[in-house]
């Protein structure tokens, strides 16, 4: 224990609670996030926090994946997807509260996916399922990806089910709240890892939302240990998803129930383990027991009950030295740091109110919409300045249309303007942000929102330039003024193939032939063929046909189409006739064929060499 301790010693309302666990859990978030195993830093984490560790730094995380790769700025107090996801579950009660599935599904998921910063896979799949109007385990997706769905039982459960408890602390039943936490999650997740894992953390938080007094050291854990059989059942979710029961079945390797029983077992083997390190007082080491949980092991620390069992044992441990609990949690290095110091920080929060926050919650984003949100949600605003979040009535689901319609009016949009949606919802225009790109190819542009009367969202469009810069003014120059019905002569195509170049011929012939099967037709010591239809050339190849053209203008040679034709001239007529600029012309040498070179509308260049009859 630390000098300072937060041990209340009066009641604390249920509104204060609330506003404590909605704070905890965003400040748990926005400090781990950095430290997060698969936050994609970029540089240390050396100089990212002061020497008492309680203040926000801006820092830089590699964004756009393998592909479309750029720098993105987290700024200070900035929060991800653990927010996020409590902020949408948080939202689907208020607006709907007797068909808030509908809303979550239908509304929140699919326009998360828009704006979502750090999310999980299993939760960005469904997002995506949800958004063009499938269940993620819907018969009329993939079965590797119904299998994907069943096997996910990572912690994007437990991470935002805080609302759930929150809403329904009074109940005096837990059974209420365990069936909503079990639908909420298999919007998401299939496997039970996320499931049970999320029912042990709404249990633990519903024991602190009702605890009227101060907690005893290891009482958390105590009381989850002795009351297995209240939170652990898995309660039935027919009436909302008819077919879920059924896919299980059909996707699980066993029985769903004894796989269920299963990860019971193994989540209460954690909470032993957390509790067999409470008893050890101040001679336990947090590391070395969150390294027993396996929060520090690649393979299993993103999961549910791993995520719940450390954010158990750490509230329990510093129930009454709640800040160093969450910076225990958030600076753990190697653990999946944002989602245990959010769940950490959200069952902290319940326990101790907010006094303990005040040093640091003002630099928190969207701090004052969080409390909003935490007061409506309890129903219980203390003054004229606690006014209902703006939450907006979506007339229907959100589909793939909308998102699109979205990115096309930020495209022509600039800082300061309001976007009004349909439904009367508006986006305020905060900042446009041009990313430092790691490809000179890419450009990835992120504009700053300001939605749902006070939450800050960034959403970001990423664009190929080649695709937007020199091919889009090739396109334009050669193909806007092409007349819709030009008159064609008759072409007789002898042969056609593409020519890839290549960097090594010897290695990329192997991978064609033997990896892949390809018989070769045709060699010679510059290309190699396949069945007549692709012809691998050296690299070299490319630099001279890019040498004899213009430079005028960047092409896109991913690929060169090479075809030969009895009919080349009339093959030149109608390219001109469809307004396509000629590139080059001539002969391949002295006796060698006549050629011409123009490009395709998505820019390749197409090579069309006369084909000679040998006699």
């Amino acid at each position: 224990m630390t000098e300072k301790q937060y041990n209340c010693t009066e009641l604390l309302s249920p509104i204060e609670k609330a506003k404590g666990a909605f704070w905890g859990a965003a400040i748990g978030d926005a400090l781990g996030w950095p430290y997060e195993f698969r936050a994609s830093r970029v540089g240390s984490t050396d100089s990212l926090f002061g020497k008492d560790g309680l203040q926000f730094h801006s820092w830089v995380r590699k964004s756009g994946g393998r592909y479309y790769p750029y720098d993105e700025e987290i700024r200070a107090g900035e929060y991800s997807d653990d927010t996020q996801l409590i902020l949408a579950t948080a939202r689907s009660l208020l607006v709907e509260e007797k068909r808030w599935v509908k809303h979550f599904t239908f509304v929140e998921l699919p326009l998360w996916s828009l704006y979502e910063r750090g999310g999980g896979g299993a939760t960005k799949r469904a997002a995506e399922a949800w958004l063009t109007g499938k269940e993620p385990w819907s018969g009329f997706l993939k079965p590797m990806d119904i299998k994907r769905y069943f096997d996910a039982g990572g912690n994007g459960v437990a991470m935002r089910i805080m609302p759930h408890v929150v809403c329904q602390s009074a109940q005096r039943e837990f059974s209420i709240i365990a069936r909503e936490v079990v639908v909420n999650g298999i919007c998401t997740h299939g496997h039970p890892r996320a499931l049970v894992g999320a029912l042990a953390y709404a249990y633990a938080l519903w024991l602190a939302f009702r605890e009227e007094s101060t907690l005893k050291y290891g009482e958390l854990l105590d009381q989850l240990l002795s009351s297995v059989g209240v939170w652990s059942i898995l309660p039935s979710v027919e009436s909302e998803f008819p077919s879920w029961g059924q896919m299980a079945k059909k996707y699980i390797r066993d029985t769903y129930s004894s796989l269920w029983q299963e990860t019971v077992n193994e989540m209460v083997k954690l909470l032993g383990i957390g509790r067999e390190a409470m008893k050890q007082g101040a001679l336990s080491v947090d590391r070395e027991t969150l390294e027993r949980f396996g929060c520090f092991d690649k393979k299993i620390n993103g999961a549910g009950t791993v995520a719940a069992g450390a954010a158990i044992f750490l509230a329990s441990r510093y129930a009454a030295d709640p800040l160093h609990g969450i910076l225990e949690a958030a600076f753990s290095q190697g653990a999946d740091t944002d989602t245990i110091a959010s769940m950490t920080g959200g069952l902290l929060g319940a326990i101790a109110g907010t006094e303990w926050l005040d040093p640091i919650r003002r630099q928190l984003q969207d701090a004052d919409y969080l409390a909003s949100v935490a007061g409506v949600i309890t129903g219980e605003n203390r003054d004229n300045s606690w006014q209902p979040a703006n939450l907006p009535l979506f007339p229907r689901r959100i589909n793939k249309k909308d998102i699109d319609e979205i990115l096309e009016r930020l495209s022509k949009c600039k800082e300061g303007d309001i976007i009004s949606l349909e439904n009367q919802a508006e986006f305020n225009v905060i900042k446009i942000i041009q990313h430092p790109k790691r490809s000179p190819n890419i450009q990835a542009t992120s504009w700053k929102l300001l939605w749902f009367g006070g939450q800050t969202i960034y959403v970001t469009k990423i664009r190929r330039l080649q695709d937007f810069s020199s091919t889009q003014e090739t396109r334009t120059t050669l193909f806007d003024h092409a007349p819709a019905h030009s008159e064609m002569l008759p072409v007789t195509t002898i042969k056609t193939k593409v020519k890839l170049p290549v960097s090594n011929l010897e290695k990329s012939r192997r991978f064609y032939e033997k990896a892949l099967g390809l018989p070769v037709s045709e060699e010679s010591e510059n290309f190699v063929s396949f069945s007549g239809i692709i012809s691998l050339v050296k690299k070299s190849h490319e630099s001279e046909i890019l040498k004899a053209l213009s430079q005028e203008r960047k092409y896109n040679i991913f690929s060169i189409i090479h075809i030969e034709t009895s009919s080349l001239e009339a093959t030149r007529e109608n390219v001109r006739k469809f307004g396509v600029k000629i590139l080059q012309s001539g002969k391949d040498n002295e006796r060698g064929p006549k050629y011409f070179r123009c490009l395709d509308p998505d820019g390749n260049i197409v090579e069309i060499f006369e084909s000679i009859k040998i006699a």
